[in-house]
């Protein structure tokens, strides 16, 4: 094993969280009551004699869990009210901006956090304090979509209208929109959901796992539509506060995916180049 950082340079101790290798000048030492410790950089998690072997997997189970907690729970209702409040004249568009801008970035910064191997729940991200920012992170979601979505829009503009045909479409592009949010989390842009030779790449190195995780993506989507639908009819007419709670059923469904996408990333961090 190579150096994260200095690819020359044997690593001679492997972060127990992240797995990077590290080189003696990588690493970086801590005193904690009189005793020296090593810890990553990165991470400041404990480090470990290096091995090749991947990290354990991830329990599905305490992935979506993260979604869930108080944590998350107070993050998504922060990035929830925005949406709630796009009813204020002349204020709309703001607030939708406001609110997919956050939403899509908190969305990558789970993909990152869980990639990473770190535990718990991201703090709230602090990148949105201007419109261009909001822009960019909106244009990053609408294109992921967008390419996800394609076979059906295609479908409906050349006037399609059976709607088993049309289910099955949009469970088309769930097949591969896993691999699109990995590679543009892998590459830091956007350009690199326009890149499909990645997707394969993605798929090609863990097809078992990718397979899985497609399974547990669209599952959480069609639950989270149903509870979504549900919360709608039943707390929906509440003025503002209905909204604000369908709202944030909606944003806690997208943590849930989110932590499954990193959980990949973090099985495979090696695979693809990402310790």
């Amino acid at each position: 094993m190579d150096c994260a950082s200095h690819p020359s340079a044997p690593a001679t101790r492997q972060c127990s969280r992240c797995r990077r290798g590290l080189c003696p000048l990588c690493r970086k030492q801590l005193q904690v009551r009189g005793r020296l410790l090593e810890v990553c950089p990165r991470c400041r998690a404990p480090l470990v004699e290096p091995t090749d072997a991947p990290p354990p997997p991830l329990d599905p189970r305490e992935l979506l869990g993260r979604a869930f907690t108080g944590e998350a729970l107070f993050t998504a209702a922060a990035v929830a009210l925005p949406g709630a409040l796009t009813f204020i004249p002349g204020f709309g568009l703001l607030f939708k901006l406001a609110f997919w801008g956050s939403l899509i970035g908190t969305y990558f910064q789970i993909i990152a956090w869980v990639g990473a191997g770190k535990p718990g729940f991201p703090g709230a991200a602090d990148t949105f304090d201007d419109i261009p920012a909001l822009l960019r992170m909106t244009l990053r979601g609408a294109v992921c979509a967008a390419i996800a979505a394609a076979p059906y829009l295609v479908w409906l503009g050349r006037g399609g209208s059976h709607a088993g045909t049309a289910v099955a479409l949009v469970l088309a592009g769930m097949t591969y929109l896993p691999a699109i949010l990995v590679t543009v989390v892998l590459t830091g842009s956007t350009l690199g959901a326009l890149y499909p030779v990645a997707w394969v790449r993605i798929v090609a190195r863990a097809p078992r796992s990718y397979a899985l995780l497609v399974l547990l993506f669209a599952g959480a989507v069609l639950a989270g539509a149903l509870l979504f639908a549900v919360a709608g009819r039943a707390v929906g007419w509440i003025p503002l506060v209905g909204t604000w709670i369908t709202y944030t059923l909606l944003v806690l469904l997208a943590f849930a995916q989110a932590s499954l996408v990193g959980g990949f990333l973090h099985r495979h961090a090696a695979d693809l180049g990402y310790v």
